[in-house]
């Protein structure tokens, strides 16, 4: 055993849980950065988990704090992230079979763009 796991000082696995469950979240608005929240979604709720573990073991109740906040951030950017992908995979697959897509129909129905009907 090394010298910081003596300790216990160490709360470089909750800290890292609790950024990469923020990143998750910022980057959870992003279309195009699905794959990329899930497994920073993944990574967080991994070294949290870990974290609780080792700190359960410890006795210590007063420094689960940054580990829960990175379990749940990236529990909620997976989750955002699939209901997301899934609503807008379900406007692209209406609009690819050839009908109308609803928000692109109520974009051009307000009265701007009427010409690109």
């Amino acid at each position: 055993m090394n010298e910081v796991e003596k300790t216990g000082d160490s709360r470089l696995m909750g800290t890292l849980s609790m950024v990469f469950g923020i990143i998750a979240v910022v980057l959870s608005c992003i279309p195009t950065a699905k794959l990329l929240v899930i497994l920073l979604g993944i990574a967080a709720i991994v070294l949290g988990a870990i974290d609780l573990d080792r700190i359960s073991r410890q006795k210590s109740l007063n420094k689960k704090g940054m580990a829960i906040s990175g379990i749940v951030l990236g529990s909620l950017a997976i989750i955002f992230s699939v209901i997301a992908g899934l609503v807008g995979g379900l406007f692209f697959f209406k609009w690819f079979k050839g009908n109308s897509c609803p928000l692109m129909q109520r974009f051009f129905d307000l009265g701007k763009f009427r010409h690109f009907k």
